[in-house]
């Protein structure tokens, strides 16, 4: 089970992520997407040299996270091929180096983890406010899986930090959330929206490469896919 991907972030993009921020020069193309017209690019990862995902850009986070998921997260389960971002979803068994017998607290119950895969971020290495955000990429959408491409707040706990999931896919439907803090701790308040992938053509749709973009500003963050 892979994911394959493109970065661009345009200070306004896995086959290509890109950043652009508005006040552009002439075009620059990142796998094909060009910089659009009033933006430059200040921020991009083309996934262009094999192997392991440039450290500069990206961290890994370990072991079991959050929200009770089978996976246990490792960073050998993504690297850099012709082009591509590969994030592997496996079947195998891992020790969980958390395991405490007798615990009620999770991830500490589970003494080893039934699957693994990979999840890449840029914290302590990339963060911006406000641009064009925009990914290239083929999702694998059979049962079980839970894809995303998503930002956290770099100040504050969550929900009050912010969170904004570009790309999401969950049983069976394709997510575009944005969250915001509310009164309470901890509880969240969310705009939404969702489409069932069968509307988009099920897995042949999945099949192919498609194209995910924020564009970010002080009045409004717009979420599209392959618009």
């Amino acid at each position: 089970m892979t994911a394959s991907f493109t970065l661009g972030f345009w200070s306004a993009c896995l086959a290509g992520l890109a950043l652009s921020a508005a006040a552009g020069d002439g075009p620059v193309a990142a796998h094909g997407m060009e910089t659009p017209e009033g933006y430059m690019l200040v921020w991009s990862d083309e996934f262009d040299v094999d192997g392991r995902p440039n450290p500069e850009n990206w961290g890994f986070e370990q072991g079991l996270v959050r929200n009770r998921e089978a996976q246990f997260y490792q960073p050998e389960n993504a690297w850099v091929e012709e082009g591509r971002l590969i994030i592997e979803a496996r079947r195998e068994q891992v020790a969980n180096p958390r395991y405490r017998p007798g615990s009620q607290d999770w991830p500490q119950v589970v003494r080893e983890a039934e699957y693994t895969a990979a999840s890449l971020l840029t914290r302590g290495r990339r963060s911006w406010q406000y641009g064009r955000f925009e990914m290239r990429g083929k999702i694998d959408v059979r049962s079980g899986l839970w894809p995303a491409w998503w930002t956290l707040g770099v100040n504050g706990e969550w929900p009050s930090s912010g969170e904004i999931d570009i790309m999401e896919y969950y049983r069976g439907k394709l997510l575009a959330n944005v969250a915001w803090g509310t009164q309470r701790r901890w509880r969240a308040r969310w705009d939404s929206q969702t489409v069932d992938i069968a509307e988009l053509g099920g897995e042949e749709w999945a099949n192919e490469f498609h194209v995910w973009r924020m564009d970010w500003c002080e009045d409004f963050i717009r979420l599209y896919v392959d618009d």
